[in-house]
């Protein structure tokens, strides 16, 4: 007797007694890696044993081959089934089987295999003594060189000359990867002769894209009403593309050609909407605005198209709205859709770096829509480990996500935030009801000292910031610690902070900092337009955008110098840098006065007297990183230039110059301010009696004196209380920056005293 060997279910040694032969099975061939698409075959060789006195055993059953996806996380044995496959070899002692013999596994469309995961070709046998063996080989499923539509219109207008306005008369996206840059990508419109109407040529200069594309005139075919032609798409290497598309009599086109008035025909193609006539509105320079209603079978907003109406919209069919369109109207009727696209980056194979990527903040900009398991497949969402899904709410408590599980769902919920990724390139679809009331019990929150909340545009829209923060943060409806908003960046992976005069695109997630009187938040159907820029600034900017990168990211602080700012804090001028989140890579700078240690993305300072600041500039980066520093300047006087001070190396370099940079390798990891410092001067600058300008004292807490500013050296500290009387006197040796352990006192008013190599420095604290 002898005993089968099992370990997470699979016999891994065949056991023999007594000169007994167990079992054997070989893959002779199974490919090591598949296309997308591709198929898979594979031959297994197989001996049943003996045992040990002349009798051979036989199989019992089959010969078994699967395809299993391996997958640790959702499977604590590791294995997941996936697509089997079986021939029966019973009474059969040893041969030869493939693939051809097992139609699900011969058949298995690789193209819903995922090149992000791991999986494994198992064979096996259990002969006529009842052991069972098998095999396992992994398989690496890539991606071959492909294009497709991302987006293809269902029908086109019959009579077009020309195709005529570019990109909005016929939406056509072409998505390519793991191409062969170097060839040119053809696109045709045919009617249904399958003579040319339409067409244009793209030079591919890289292994994965997408173009819209931007049809010209180009052949003799005509398109007849009633008919069907065809778009046509091909490239080198990959299989063309060919999808029918109806030609039909009852579209008409917005041009603009005649200015911005709805009711003009000769701003339409087929003249203006009725209830017969089904409305497209590309983005063009003379948009659309109705002094009265519309009406029209179907209404279709293009990409950063938008229409201002007076009264109501009508559709007896549906609304559309594509990526950055916008409405403004009293009422709307029809299946209102507003579909945003998200991009999706190539993957690096450096697992973190893939998961942070191509993360968005949205917000619904319609009522009534929900997400469940068939919403993720219609807008293909992403998958993470377990049952993860790409759709996710701020965790307030911990600074976390809370993702979508399999099987899960759930309402959008009016004005709330979510974070959310496709696993492609493409729209989202938001479909549901049109919004026409303010919202005035969006939830603010504070958890512990935590008080971000993730927040969005719930119209189809766009939403005044300005306008935002006036309902929400002044006039003593002060809900927010600051009127500051922050949005993600995609591309650098990192929370920007955004003030002062800018729309906000319907559908965008931001985050917003409740104060201690936050209840809840409004926005208001006031706030709306459908201009997407602030059209009434027109004074140029004195700006300079310090930058910091490691060479993948990309960080950046801003300061403005505009009339009426303050060394202080300026609400709805000055923003913090984001605090939802950790920040191990960033670049901030400290308030000139009344510093309390808070760290500001954007900082506004007077616009004058431009030698006499000094900015303190904070990093946070490990140690060893190296990064390089450089600026970007705009309208500052003449005559004044801008140098980057590195105390530690005693240095000053000019960033204002063409492609001027200053890289350091950091030898301690950073966290504050201390090390460098901005300077707006004229003249050149030495290390000399400059300390004393840029010190700063302030309490991290009741029990801590945090000091910054100070060079390499010996320095004492005195604190006073108000009476004149010493309560602490301490000495210590700087390197930047330097806090101090306060003895247990009474709250109010002390005065500090420090003393460095440079001289005395006198400041008054509070301690509460």
């Amino acid at each position: 007797m002898f005993r089968k060997l099992l370990f997470f279910g699979l016999l891994l040694v065949g056991v023999s007694l007594q000169g007994q032969t167990g079992p054997s099975i070989t893959i002779d061939s199974a490919p090591l890696t598949v296309e997308v698409g591709g198929t898979i075959a594979v031959t297994v060789s197989f001996d049943a044993g003996d045992d040990g006195a002349g009798t051979d055993y036989t199989v019992d059953g089959n010969v078994g081959m699967i395809l299993r996806e391996y997958d640790t996380t959702t499977n604590p044995e590791g294995i997941v089934w996936k697509n089997a496959g079986n021939v029966s070899q019973n009474g059969v002692h040893a041969g030869t089987v493939n693939s051809n013999n097992l139609q699900a596994l011969n058949t298995v469309p690789s193209a819903d295999l995922d090149p992000g995961k791991e999986y494994r070709i198992v064979c096996w046998i259990t002969n006529s003594d009842g052991v069972r063996i098998e095999k396992q080989q992994v398989i690496t499923v890539i991606e071959g060189p492909n294009i497709k539509y991302t987006s293809l219109p269902t029908e086109i207008a019959a009579g077009i000359s020309g195709v005529g306005v570019g990109k909005g008369s016929v939406k056509t996206i072409v998505t390519w990867s793991n191409v062969t840059p170097g060839s040119t990508l053809y696109n045709q419109l045919r009617d249904a002769n399958g003579v040319q109407v339409g067409g244009k040529t793209y030079a591919i200069t890289t292994a994965d894209g997408s173009q819209e594309i931007e049809w010209g005139y180009f052949g003799g075919g005509e398109l007849v009403a009633g008919t069907t032609g065809t778009i046509n798409s091909n490239y080198a290497g990959t299989t063309d593309l060919s999808e029918p598309v109806s030609i039909v009599n009852d579209i008409t086109r917005w041009t603009g050609s005649s200015g911005t008035d709805w009711d003009t025909a000769g701003n339409w193609t087929n003249g203006v909407p009725t209830a017969s006539l089904k409305a497209v509105v590309p983005d063009v320079f003379n948009l659309p605005v109705a002094s009265g209603s519309v009406t029209a079978i179907d209404l279709t907003l293009q990409d950063e198209a938008s229409l201002a109406v007076s009264g109501a919209v009508t559709a007896s069919g549906s609304v559309t709205l594509n990526s950055g369109s916008s409405l403004t109207a009293t009422s709307l009727s029809g299946a209102l859709t507003y579909n945003r696209s998200l991009s999706t980056p190539d993957l690096t194979g450096d697992s973190a770096a893939d998961n942070s990527a191509g993360w968005y903040l949205v917000s619904s900009p319609v009522s009534g829509e929900t997400y469940d398991d068939t919403w993720v497949t219609n807008n293909d969402i992403a998958y993470g480990s377990g049952d993860n899904r790409g759709i996710s709410t701020y965790v307030q408590a911990d600074d976390t996500w809370s993702y979508m599980q399999s099987g899960g769902g759930n309402s959008f919920n009016e004005g709330i935030g979510y974070s959310m990724k496709r696993a492609s390139t493409g729209d989202v679809s938001f479909t549901g009801s049109f919004r026409a009331s303010n919202i005035t019990d969006i939830a603010l929150t504070i958890d512990g000292s935590n008080g971000y909340n993730l927040v969005g545009n719930p119209f189809i829209a766009y939403l005044s910031l300005s306008d935002l923060m006036t309902a929400n943060n002044s006039g003593g409806n002060d809900l927010l610690t600051e009127s500051t908003i922050w949005m993600w960046d995609s591309a650098n992976k990192t929370y920007n902070a955004t003030t002062g005069s800018v729309q906000i695109a319907p559908g965008q997630g931001f985050f917003v900092e409740a104060s201690a009187a936050a209840s809840t938040f409004t926005v208001n159907t006031s706030m709306l337009s459908t201009q997407t820029a602030d059209t009434f600034q027109k004074t140029a900017t004195t700006e300079i955008q310090l930058n910091i990168t490691d060479g993948d990211l990309t960080r950046y602080a801003k300061l403005n110098y505009v009339t009426g700012a303050t060394k202080e804090f300026d609400n709805s001028k000055d923003a913090k840098l984001f605090g939802g989140v950790a920040q191990p890579f960033a670049v901030y700078t400290s308030l000139l006065s009344n510093n309390v240690g808070k760290k500001y993305q954007i900082q506004s300072l007077p616009n004058s007297d431009f030698e006499s600041m000094i900015v303190p500039v904070g990093i946070n980066a490990a140690a060893d990183k190296e990064i390089t520093f450089s600026a970007a300047v705009l309208n500052l006087p003449s005559g004044i230039n801008v140098y980057l001070e590195d105390r530690q190396t005693n240095t000053f370099t000019r960033l204002d110059e063409a492609n001027s940079t200053y890289k350091v390798t950091l030898t301690a990891a950073l966290n504050d301010t201390g090390r460098f410092y901005l300077h707006t001067r004229a003249s050149v600058l030495s290390t000399d009696n400059l300390e004393l300008d840029t010190i700063s004292i302030y309490k991290t807490n009741n029990s801590t004196l945090r000091i910054t500013g100070l060079t390499q050296g010996k320095s004492s500290l005195k604190l006073f209380n108000i009476l004149g009387k010493q309560v602490l006197n301490t000495s210590f040796t700087s390197n930047g920056v330097s806090d101090v352990n306060l003895p247990s006192l009474a709250t109010g008013i002390y005065i500090v005293q420090l003393s460095t190599e440079n001289g005395m420095l006198n400041k008054k604290i509070t301690l509460e």
